[in-house]
């Protein structure tokens, strides 16, 4: 390389050449070659490829949870940031990281191939890209707005990731797939892997909405899959990484998706009640084993069973004497039997909207007319707290 005999690098580097869609594939493909073959390095350590030093410390190492080889010495006088493929070959030839990243596609003969149908998926990422981040959203779709306004940074950033890992099939089909963990997600999309149970709630409620699709081992192609489970093996995990799948989303997608979010909004739902017994008692079992699929074997406990019944009981009650009742006057009797308001108001919000579609119900704010209606009294003036009423 240093020499400039691009001749010889490529006869040498040309066996990692394919196909791929895009440069930005190409980055994450070529940090996967194992550096050693690349290099010609046969022993570990070695000597420093940038200064001289009487005893090697420099190494290539896979980054651990990850597939991705680096390249560092250990000497005191050398500069110890790790470096990939990339930033190691702009170093060994003084040029800038994307003079480095076109030299390498050309030396190992990767081809850039954008086809028709990937060229369709990113312009459908685009579009609602746009629509999502488009100062008109709150006009033209007020539920979308509402529901998911506070993770459109978020959301814009994994349609970016989705976009970007393009995989073909053994049929073919070119497929918007990502295999990455949560903890690497969470990391690329919030800055920190301690996110993951925040990001594993939004990618829950992406399936749930139709967004994205969460893969179950049937949907995954057959080579993917087996490449999966070694890696779980070899890392002697108990589960196997999600793999979510971009899906190819209709013109009316925001119209159908506008629609769905009222319907949960008028259903009570809440991203802290979302979890496998909202879904299940909700959405039911198929659903629920899609989105909790570590789960599948897992039934509802009888405590949980119980305090729902109460919970039911308590708000038909109320409906029945008083022809509405108050969530608060539901959470503070049932959490008085059970002396766990934490649990009860848990319980509350994955039970709702069953509750709501069994009985006919509906939540709303206690507003004049329904306190003229109901002859309510004993409140504040301006005290409008939310109730249950029976749907007319």
């Amino acid at each position: 390389m240093r020499k400039g005999k691009k001749d010889e690098v490529k006869a040498r580097l040309s066996v990692y050449g394919c196909k791929l869609p895009s440069k930005v594939m190409a980055v994450n493909y070529l940090k996967t070659l194992n550096m050693m073959d690349v290099f010609g390095v046969t022993m570990l350590p070695f000597y420093d490829f940038f200064h001289k030093e009487s005893n090697p410390s420099a190494g290539m190492f896979k980054l651990e949870g990850t597939d991705i080889w680096l390249y560092k010495c250990h000497s005191e006088s050398a500069d110890s940031t790790p470096m990939d493929i990339i930033r190691l070959t702009s170093k060994l030839l003084n040029v800038s990281y994307t003079q480095a990243l076109n030299y390498l596609i050309d030396v190992c003969g990767i081809e850039i191939e954008v086809t028709e149908q990937i060229k369709e998926l990113r312009e459908q990422c685009d579009l609602f890209i746009n629509l999502l981040v488009s100062d008109d959203l709150q006009a033209t779709f007020p539920a979308i707005h509402e529901r998911f306004w506070r993770y459109k940074a978020q959301i814009v950033t994994l349609l970016t990731i989705f976009k970007e890992n393009i995989y073909e099939d053994e049929n073919g089909a070119l497929r918007s797939l990502t295999w990455m963990s949560v903890r690497t997600l969470a990391k690329k999309v919030y800055g920190k892997e301690s996110s993951y149970n925040t990001l594993s709630q939004l990618l829950n409620l992406l399936t749930l909405t139709n967004w994205i699709d969460k893969l179950d081992d049937s949907q995954i192609p057959t080579a993917l899959l087996e490449k999966i489970k070694a890696t779980q093996d070899a890392r002697k995990r108990e589960k196997r990484s999600n793999v979510f799948e971009l899906l190819t989303l209709g013109d009316d997608f925001f119209i159908q998706l506008n629609k769905q979010c009222e319907e949960m909004k008028e259903a009570g739902f809440t991203m802290k009640g979302l979890s496998r017994e909202y879904v299940l008692r909700t959405h039911g079992k198929e659903m629920a084993d899609k989105l909790y699929p570590q789960d599948k074997d897992r039934k509802i406990s009888k405590k949980s069973d119980a305090i729902t019944r109460d919970i039911h009981k308590v708000a038909l009650a109320e409906i029945e004497m008083y022809g509405y009742v108050a969530v608060n006057d539901i959470l503070d009797e049932v959490a008085k039997k059970w002396k766990s308001k934490g649990f009860t108001e848990t319980k509350f919000k994955q039970a709702v909207s069953e509750l709501l579609d069994m009985y006919g119900l509906k939540k709303t704010r206690l507003t004049k007319d329904l306190k003229e209606r109901f002859e309510i009294t004993h409140l504040p003036k301006n005290a409008s707290p939310t109730i249950l009423v029976k749907a007319v």
